[in-house]
C-alpha cells in the first residue's frame, strides 16, 4: 500500500473512530517498521511481529521522536497503555492495513510494560544528580 493510500485511510478511520490521533497511527506504523528491521538485522529473516515485539518497537520510536515529551504526547492522542497499542492494531487490521495470523489475539498487547516506567522514569532526576545540585 502506498503512503498516500495509508494517510487516507487512516483519515477516514479517525473520522468515525475519534479514540486515537492520526499520529498515533503512524507512530505505530513506524513502530512496527523500526521491529521489523530489528527483527531482520538480528538474522530472524521477515517474520510475523507479536504484540509485544510491536510494543517494545513503539517504545523505542516514541522515546527517539519525542523523548522526555513522549508520555504526554501520547496521553494527548489516546495511548495511555500497550493495550491501547492493540487496539489499534486491531483498527488497522479491520481496515487491512495489518495483518494477523490465527494464534495472534488482542490480550497480546495487554501489560507488556508500564507507561510510566517506560516513559517516564528514564527521565527523572536520579538521586545523585539530585544531591549534586544541593
Amino acid at each position: 500500500m502506498e503512503e498516500n493510500d495509508f494517510n487516507k485511510t487512516i483519515a477516514r478511520l479517525c473520522t468515525v473512530n475519534r479514540r486515537y490521533a492520526p499520529e498515533a497511527y503512524h507512530l505505530l506504523h513506524l513502530g512496527l517498521l523500526r521491529t521489523l528491521k530489528n527483527i531482520t538485522e538480528q538474522g530472524d529473516g521477515l517474520r510475523h511481529v507479536t504484540g509485544a515485539e510491536l510494543s517494545e518497537g513503539f517504545r523505542d520510536v516514541a522515546l527517539e521522536h519525542f523523548g522526555p515529551l513522549a508520555f504526554t504526547v501520547l496521553k494527548r492522542w489516546g495511548i495511555h497503555t500497550t493495550r491501547d497499542l492493540g487496539e489499534m492494531v486491531y483498527i488497522l487490521i479491520a481496515a487491512r492495513l495489518f495483518g494477523k495470523t490465527d494464534d495472534d489475539k488482542i490480550e497480546d498487547f495487554d501489560d507488556v510494560y508500564d507507561f510510566d516506567a517506560a516513559f517516564r522514569a528514564p527521565f527523572r532526576p536520579t538521586r545523585s544528580e539530585t544531591t549534586a545540585k544541593k
